[in-house]
């Protein structure tokens, strides 16, 4: 998914952009000032650092291989919904929802994992205007994630590949607490007329997610009573306070009414 949204991006940069006066039509001119407008798309997430979930080897195997299972936080991708006002010509107030998700770097047989929350984000952005039909726009603002959660399920398997019962078999679910991150946006935005356009946008973003609680099979507590924690989990000291910051590259049909 994420190498099919770069290339999907860098192929409608390449598109040429109607920038031209003459092309619009002498004295036309795009007004986006007390305008509002409703975009629909999706980003395409790509996280600066790696957590890892599990490394498995096949039991009663001598000399089996291993194999390391990560996931970026940051890498989530998904639909994102965008309503926007202008100010004034230059100056566009932004607000977007959407959901987001990533899965694990890699594959294994009988492992499976992902992670998924609900984002919601507003901005400011300032327009520069090169050309007619050919908007740059940078500024930024903060982003809310909502219900952030990790699952991953491992089913053992044995070196043919059967699944077999044992107690490497899992479910667990960890709970992170809602984030607030900080978002630096930067994009271009082509329009075919006054009302329609493609806007693309690469931004940045600061944030990172607090532990909030862990079911393991279905459970957060041991037999004894005592709550379960990430660091109960191989390699759940880096579940504890994982960082999704990283790179987001957005691609939307805008409607200006």
């Amino acid at each position: 998914m994420r190498k099919i949204g770069l290339i999907l991006l860098l192929c409608l940069c390449a598109l040429p952009v109607q920038a031209d006066d003459s092309i619009s039509g002498g004295d036309y001119t795009i007004k986006t000032a007390g305008r509002f407008k409703l975009g629909l798309g999706g980003d395409f997430g790509f996280g600066s650092k790696d957590v890892v979930l599990g490394t498995w080897a096949y039991e009663n195997v001598a000399n089996s291989p291993t194999k390391r299972i990560k996931m970026s936080f940051g890498d989530a991708s998904g639909c994102n919904l965008l309503l926007g006002y202008g100010l004034t010509d230059n100056l566009d107030l932004d607000l977007g929802v959407g959901n987001k998700k990533s899965g694990m770097i890699g594959s294994l047989k009988g492992a499976e994992g992902d992670f998924k929350a609900y984002e919601a984000s507003m901005a400011l952005n300032f327009r520069f205007r090169p050309y007619e039909r050919l908007h740059f726009k940078l500024g930024g603002g903060p982003v809310w994630y909502f219900d952030p959660k990790l699952r991953r399920k491992v089913e053992d398997h044995d070196f043919d590949g059967n699944a077999i019962s044992g107690q490497a078999n899992s479910r667990i679910v960890i709970d992170y607490k809602d984030a607030v991150g900080l978002r630096i946006n930067s994009g271009m935005e082509s329009f075919f007329n006054e009302d329609y356009s493609i806007d693309l946008s690469l931004c940045y973003q600061f944030v990172e997610y607090k532990y909030k609680k862990v079911k393991i099979n279905g459970s957060s507590v041991w037999t004894d009573g005592t709550p379960y924690v990430p660091e109960n989990l191989a390699w759940g000291d880096r579940l504890r306070k994982p960082d999704a910051s990283g790179v987001i590259l957005g691609l939307r049909v805008v409607r200006y009414f």
